[in-house]
Order: structure tokens, then sequence, then C-alpha cells
């Protein structure tokens, strides 16, 4: 009995033991193959115009898709010389070169060596040559600055450059600085008091987001007293004739209570240039606290304290509540309450770092899943500032683990164009199934499957574009709209795909109609279905779906809610929380067309669990508005800050992404203040949005379709205007495109064109070479007038489309008609022209194409 327990005794101690040693070799295994992200590498390069430095660049170490890769506009005086200054942090730099491109990166214009270059004491170079006379003025081009470096490899800079007066970017920049060194100040009776709008659409209860309607107080920061650590360089986003958009970033510190706080801020500006001064159409600044995870005074009883921030920040917690994530200031935190531990999962650079590169916010971060270890998955997308995708830009996978406070990178998917593209497409769906393994990215209208365990992708789901793609909250479910090849294409049907099963589903529509996925309220479809006999065809000759019924969803297709209102049709649907408000419209009762009516809306209970961790605001005097996460079990006495290192893996993780059979429709990129707002497949519902978003519009290859706020007050075009019409033209379309086709020296028949096609588009675009035209019909008089701004007239069609005018001048009160039918040249109110043309026909616009 005695030897039995002494063997019991000795099999316990031995396991003991080697469960010990397992832990311990598996501790010292895991840290033998960690390390910390490499640092930042690569030179910045500063660019110099009218003696100002503007536009800093970062590095690429791979080309870009230049067409879709929208940067920062540098100015050229008349003598064409580029003038920039190499910041080196010590790196070695053999040779510097340039090319210089069409903006769409297709025609290589002039390259070679950088001729003037000067290296200075403080280990930066000054650099500059000079393009030669092989450009048109007022005409963007993209440069390519290109670095080699001591091994050999080559690091690539872009910017857009234009020749044009460079005075009036001068004059502009000098307002911006004015306006900003006037915030900080806070001197009453100076720039800001004078431009800012201050008006009840201002929210006034918090410093991190402040706009042209805030009041003076906000705007120059109350009693915070900012200090800048980092003064700000100007990035011009967009230059027009008229017109111009600023950006500024930089870094401030302010006294909170005893403690320095860093700020990250980041300053918008659309200027308008007039005569004698620069006019201040719009402005924002934003603000966030850089939380720093080591400072005691952060945490605070059963909460962390997250300071002056973004109301809308990502936060996301295990389903059980027993860990949680947070971004703020592009950095990455894992909180488990229970043990206190606050770990920094991924930084580009330390909250106190003042390094540009460190602190180039050209990236996102998404956070996918988080379990009860407190382990998390995430996705870090855009420029790679620092480690070893350093100057790339796309998206890396990276699975944090919580028991060992490790980070490995387990997929890295390269992407050509712009980060801002990108971000589009990753923050409307990005999905991770941890159960197998498999990432789901949406990536130029394609959605790709990527098994991080197997290291492979390939597609899911192609050919999205016009099938109005829509995604869950959590992304794990999508729906669009497509055809069943199999029963034939007559059938519409919308496909539904749940990642978290792999399944797919249908929707079939009912014979004789059509159904179309609207949205998602929370994670239930919301769609919509449309009798065949009521689709119209708008002034564009796009379709558009009057909706009799409208239908929500689960994700097992069963029906949870059913609409349908009588003589009342659906359009559209927006979802806000638990509300869903459905625009509709109805037939009149004097013609029978559709004509706008009152909203409804359709309430829904979110029986979603509640969080044990919450996200919240306080109030506090001096700071207003500040942000907090309160936590179940969380001790701030017993705060224990981590900082995980990456795990170093063999080979590369990079996947490249399955070549795409077929084309893809041309799309149409609009840009606001702040980047690109979107993209569509319709130069009409671009410029629409575009006009809403003071904004411009781009096409597939990088030219301008269409500026907000770049026209002038007043225009006519007297060619057109003094070619008197003869009157009782039998067909008013051909009198008007022979007007124009006179106008451009063209030797064309508009009677002969028009036999042959009922295409204006075509017809335009082949009578005259190097003209680039759009159906803008939806869109608002005041919108075509750019183009009668730059000395285009307008085709403007009424009475169903069946007659025709041109615009040819307007001012602030009228347009000039001149209409071949009645032989006359009119001037009309704008609110005759505009309820004659854009609800009675709509507009047809033309441009010369940019090289």
């Amino acid at each position: 009995m005695r030897n039995s327990v002494i063997r019991l005794i000795y099999a316990a101690v031995l396991f003991a033991a080697t469960v010990f040693l397992l832990e311990l070799l598996m501790h010292q295994g895991s840290a033998a193959i960690t390390a910390e992200m490499d640092a930042a590498s690569l030179p910045l390069i500063r660019m110099e115009t009218v003696g100002r430095t503007v536009n800093e660049l970062h590095g690429f170490t791979a080309e870009r898709d230049i067409s879709h890769y929208r940067t920062v506009l540098t100015p050229m005086g008349e003598d064409r010389a580029i003038t920039f200054t190499v910041e080196l942090y010590g790196e070695e730099v053999t040779g510097l070169s340039f090319e210089l491109r069409s903006v769409d990166g297709g025609r290589l214009i002039e390259d070679g060596a950088v001729m003037r270059e000067e290296r200075l004491a403080d280990g930066r170079i000054e650099a500059g040559f000079t393009v030669k006379d092989l450009i048109a003025a007022d005409t963007e081009y993209m440069l390519v600055i290109l670095l080699d470096r001591a091994d050999g490899s080559a690091v690539r800079y872009y910017t857009r450059v234009m020749e044009c007066d460079e005075t009036a970017i001068s004059a502009e920049l000098a307002f911006a600085q004015q306006f900003h060194d006037g915030a900080l100040s806070g001197q009453e009776g100076g720039t800001v008091s004078q431009v800012i709008e201050t008006s009840t659409e201002g929210d006034n209860s918090s410093f991190a987001d402040v706009t042209i309607h805030s009041n003076f107080y906000q705007v120059t920061y109350g009693d915070l007293q900012p200090v800048e650590l980092m003064r700000p360089v100007v990035a011009i986003q967009d230059l027009h004739e008229e017109s111009c958009v600023l950006r500024m970033d930089y870094i401030l510190s302010i006294d909170m209570d005893g403690n320095n706080a860093k700020f990250d801020c980041t300053e918008y500006y659309r200027l308008k240039r007039g005569t004698d001064r620069v006019y201040l159409m719009d402005y924002r600044r934003t603000m966030e606290e850089v939380f720093d995870p080591s400072l005691e005074e952060n945490y605070v009883s059963d909460m962390i304290s997250l300071g002056i921030t973004e109301k809308e920040m990502q936060f996301v917690e295990s389903d059980g509540g027993s860990a949680l994530a947070f971004v703020n200031a592009g950095r990455l935190y894992g909180v488990t309450p229970s043990s206190a531990e606050v770990a920094q999962v991924f930084a580009f650079g330390a909250a106190d770092s003042l390094d540009e590169r460190d602190n180039y916010r050209s990236f996102g971060i998404r956070i996918l899943d988080v379990d009860e270890t407190g382990s998390i998955d995430f996705l870090v997308y855009g420029y790679m500032n620092r480690g070893e995708h350093e100057g790339e830009l796309g998206t890396t996978f990276y699975t944090y683990n919580g028991e060992y406070h490790t980070v490995e990178e387990l997929a890295f998917l390269p992407y050509s164009g712009s980060y801002d593209l990108l971000r589009l497409q990753v923050e409307k769906l990005s999905y991770y199934n941890n159960k197998k393994s498999t990432l789901f990215l949406l990536i130029d209208e394609t959605i790709y499957e990527v098994n991080v365990a197997e290291h492979t992708v390939k597609t899911a789901a192609d050919s999205l574009s016009g099938g109005g793609l829509q995604a869950s909250a959590s992304g794990q479910i999508v729906a669009w709209k497509s055809q069943d090849r199999g029963r034939g294409d007559s059938e519409d049907i919308i496909s539904v795909m749940d990642f978290s099963t792999s399944g797919q589903q249908v929707i079939r529509a009912p014979a004789g109609e059509r159904v179309v996925p609207l949205g998602f309220i929370h994670e239930d479809l919301i769609y919509g279905v449309a009798r065949e006999a009521d689709i119209t065809t708008n002034a564009a000759g796009d379709e558009v779906l009057s909706m009799y019924a409208v239908y929500i969803v689960d994700s097992g297709m069963e029906e949870l809610e059913h609409y349908e209102a009588g003589e009342y049709y659906v359009s559209s649907c927006e979802v806000n929380g638990d509300r869903i408000t459905l625009h509709r419209v109805r037939r009149s009762d004097e013609d029978g067309q559709l004509v706008t009516a009152e909203d409804d809306q359709i309430l829904t209970s979110d029986s979603r669990r509640q969080g044990a961790n919450h996200l919240s605001e306080i109030v506090v005097e001096r700071y207003e508005t500040m942000q907090k996460i309160s936590m179940r079990g969380f001790r701030a006495s017993s705060v224990k800050f981590l900082e995980p290192k990456f795990v170093i893996h063999e080979g590369s993780r990079a996947l490249a992404l399955p070549e795409l059979s077929g084309t893809r429709p041309e799309r149409c990129f609009v840009y606001d203040m702040y980047g690109l707002a979107g993209f569509y497949l319709t130069p009409s519902e671009a410029v629409q949005k575009a006009e809403e978003l003071s904004g411009c519009v781009l096409d597939d290859t990088g030219r301008y379709i269409w500026v907000s706020g770049n026209r002038r007050a007043s225009n006519q075009i007297m060619a057109i205007t003094e070619e008197a019409p003869e009157g009782g033209a039998e067909d008013s379309l051909a009198a008007c495109l022979d007007m124009i086709f006179r106008y451009e020296n063209t030797a064309v028949s508009a009677e002969q064109e028009l036999a042959g096609s009922n295409n204006l588009l075509r017809i335009l675009e082949e009578a005259i070479p190097g003209t680039d035209s759009y159906n803008l019909a939806g869109c608002s008089l005041d919108s075509v007038l750019y183009y009668v701004s730059e000395e285009k007239p307008v085709l403007a069609l009424s009475d169903g489309g069946n007659r025709a005018a041109l615009i040819a001048g307007y001012n602030s009160s009228i347009v000039v008609v001149v209409d071949p039918a009645a032989g006359s040249v009119e001037r009309m109110p704008r609110e005759a022209a505009e309820e004659k043309f854009t609800k009675g026909g709509g507009y047809v616009c033309y441009r010369m194409r940019a090289e």
C-alpha cells in the first residue's frame, strides 16, 4: 500500500514537472521567434512651390496604378521648375531621377536624371529640375520621382503636377496658414472671426470635430491652450481656376490636468478665389487625443479614459464580454478587464513618437473578431509605414494571441490603387470565419476568399459592379442582384451568401416582377419587389423600379416583416439604427406620372445581447465631451501594460489576387474635400452626389468629368448666341447638333449622323475628336452650367426628349437658351429653365479630353 502511494505521488510530481517544462519551453520558443516591428527606413520628399513647403510624399517600393492613384498636386510656374527636398533619416541614396506621365499613366512624356542636387549639412538633399516644353498649361500630369538606394532598389514618390499661375495658390496657402495660426492664438478680430459662419448647424459640444459653422470659442480651442509639437505641411488636394482644396496634418500638445497629452489633428479647407480676396467655402478640423496606455491617470476605477476623441470609434468585445478591443489614433488596443491587462496590439509608432513616418495616417485598422481569451483577428489596410511591407500598399491580416501576447501576420494582399479606394471596399465588406480560417474581402467589386491556413486565395463572387451589393452590419451576409444563368437569363434573382456557413441562397422574383436588395437591418436582409409594368425610364435612360412591396428576412430567408401601402411605391430606403426610412412615390392624379410622396418608417427591435463593457461620453467643463470605456470587473489599480512582439515567419505571406476574366464597367469617382466619397456607374449619379458634397467627379482614367465651385459667375458663348437660328426647324435636335459641329469646326451633318444612330454620346464623340460626352439627365441646371463656363454649350432636352435647345450663357438669375424650333435666343429665368429641361428631358454635355 505504501509503495502504491509513493508511486502515485511520484507520477503526480513527474506529470506536474513535465507540464511546467512544456510551458517553459513553449514560452521560450515563443520569445525566441518574436521581435519588434522594424523601424521606418524610407526617406521623405517635400515639394516646394511659391517659396513654401507643401505636399509631403511617402515612398512606394512598387509601382502604382496611376489612373486609380489620386495623390496631391504640386503647381509649377511658367518656368516649369520642380524643386523638392529629400529627408534622408540617415538612409544612403545613390541617385535621383524622374518620370513625367499623362494623368492616367499611359503615356511617358519625359524622363531623366535630376540635374540639380545639393547635399546639406543636416543630412537633407535639395534637388530640382525643369520640365521640358512638352506639356499643356492648366492640365494635370503625374510626376514620379525615383530615389535609388544603396541596395540597388528604387523608391517611387508620386505627385500630380500642373503648370499654372502660381500667384493664386500663394494667396490660398497664405490664407490657410493665417486661419490656422489665428485659431491657435485665439486672437479676436483676426481671420478666424471674419470668415467662420457660426450657425445652429455647428455642434459646439466637442473639440474633436469643429466646422465652419462652430462658434469662435470652439474654433479657437476654448481654454485648452494647445502647443504645436509638429507644424503642418500643407497638402494641396485639388486646384482649379476658381477653387482649391487644402489639408493640414499636425500634432498638438495640451496640458490635461498636469499631463501633456498628444493630439493628432487634421484641417480641411475648401477655398474660392475672388478678385481681391480668398473666400472660405468650407472648413473642418478633427482632433483626436492619442491614448497613452502607460499613463496611470488614464485609468480610473472601472474605466479607461480616452479623452477628446471621435464618437464613432471602433469598439468590439467578445461574446461573453471577457475581452474587448478598440482603435484610437491609428493604434489597436486589447483589454482583458478581469486581469486589467491592456495591450497595445498594433501601432506604427509609439504614442509619443514625432517621426513623420510613424504618424502618417494613410491606413486603417479593422477589428474582425475578439474571443474570450483576448485574442484578436484584425486587418491593417492601406500604406504600410514600416515593418516587413514598408512602402507597400495593401491589406494585411493579423492575429493577436491573447495568451502569449504575440502578433502574427497570416496574409498580405498587395493593392496597386489608392488607399481611399481600398478603404471604401474593405469597410464595406471584410469578414473572418475563424472556424474555417477563411477571410472574405471585397476588392475591385470582387469578393475574394482567402484561406489563411492553406495560404490560398480564390474568387468567391465577381462582376458585382451593377448588382447593388449590400452587406450586413458584421459583414457575415452579403446580397446582390444577379441572374440565374442555369434557368435562363430572364429570371431575376437576388444572390445571398452567408460567410459563416459558406452557404449561398437565392430569392427569385415572381413571374413578371423584379427583386432588388435594399440593405440590411443588423443581420436581416431588406429587399423590394416591383412589377415590370411599373418600371419606368428616367431622363438618363436608366430603369426606375417602383416597388410595391418590401420584405425583411433573416439569414434563413424566413420572413420577418412585410410592407405594402396600397397606392404608394417605395423608391429606396435608409437604415439608421433600428429605424428603416422608406422613400416613397405615388402616381399623380393629373397625368399618372410618379411624384414624390411622404416617407414612411419601419421600426424594428434589436434583440442582440447588450455588452458587458460600454463606450460612453462624459462632459468636463474645460475639455467638453470626452470618451470613456466602462468595463465589468476592471480595476484601475491593477493595470498591467503589455507591448506584444511580432512573430517572425519564414518566407513571404503575400498572396496575389487571381486574374479576372471579362471587362469591368467604367466607373465615375466622386471626391469631396476629405478624399474619395464613392464611385458610381453613371456620370449622372456621380455628378448629383458630387454636387451634394461640393466635390468633383473623375472618370476611370483619372480625368475630370465635373468640378463643383469652379465656375465663373457668368459667361456667354458668343459664337453660339450670335448664330441666329432660322426658326421652325422640324428637327430641333439635328439643328442643335449642327450648331455644335460648326462651333467645333467639324464638317459633319447631324441629319446623316442621326439617321445612322440615336446615340447622342457616340455621335458627339465620333464627330468631335478628343471629346468625352455625358448624359446628365437627372442633374440640376446649376450643375450643367459648369460646362457652359468651360465654353461648351449644353444640349438641353424638353417635352420628354422630343425637343432640343442649346444653353449657351448664364448669370445669377437667367440662362441664355438658343431654340432652333422657335427661332429665338431667349433669356430664360432659371426657375423656368429648371422646370422645362431638368424635369422635361435632361441634358447632354461634352468637354475636350485632357492629355
